[in-house]
């Protein structure tokens, strides 16, 4: 697999029209790359792949040259069965909804604590998040969900840090038309 890399337009616009004038493709080690996430800390670009129909593997590429080719491309971990979605929220933790966890679906948390390009911690987010199609995590703890079932976003929330979420919020509805009554 490829993954298309479209960097912010401020690094990569050169004629000032906020589009990529540029882009490039980072081979990566999943035949079936699916899922991507990315962020950028401490002047890093860090991009995760995961493996949709093999062993659910997730890969993290650092890109430390601003180049966007990878220097630095590590197992983060070989626990995932298979990757739908990912996303990091700002402290780092990795999200990944594993279509395969529990027979239906799962959301699966991540920390590299010593930050050698492999999860030290996990944990089982949301045991059950057969009805998500995708996330996308924001703050520490929180993610947002799309229940592809209710036609409606949820905010998922681990309140005290502990990994595991505490609470589900509708944040946003609307995407399902009813059924009509003709």
């Amino acid at each position: 697999g490829e993954v298309l890399i479209r960097p912010e337009p401020k690094e990569w616009d050169d004629t000032g029209d906020f589009r990529a004038d540029r882009s490039a493709f980072i081979p990566t080690a999943n035949p079936d790359t699916r899922a991507i996430a990315a962020t950028r800390r401490g002047g890093v670009e860090y991009v995760y792949t995961g493996d949709l129909l093999g062993a659910g593997t997730v890969y993290e590429m650092r890109d430390t040259g601003g180049d966007a080719q990878p220097e630095q491309t590590t197992v983060f971990t070989g626990e995932t069965q298979s990757v739908v979605a990912l996303s990091v929220d700002e402290t780092g933790t990795l999200y990944v909804l594993d279509g395969l966890f529990n027979t239906f679906g799962g959301i699966l948390a991540y920390r590299d604590l010593d930050g050698d390009g492999v999860a030290d911690t996990s944990s089982v987010f949301l045991a059950d998040a057969s009805s998500y199609g995708n996330v996308i995590a924001r703050r520490p703890g929180e993610i947002f969900g799309i229940n592809i079932f209710l036609g409606q976003v949820e905010r998922v929330v681990d309140a005290d840090r502990d990994g595991v979420a505490d609470s589900a919020t509708v944040f946003a509805t609307g995407w399902i038309e009813p059924p009509s009554s003709t």
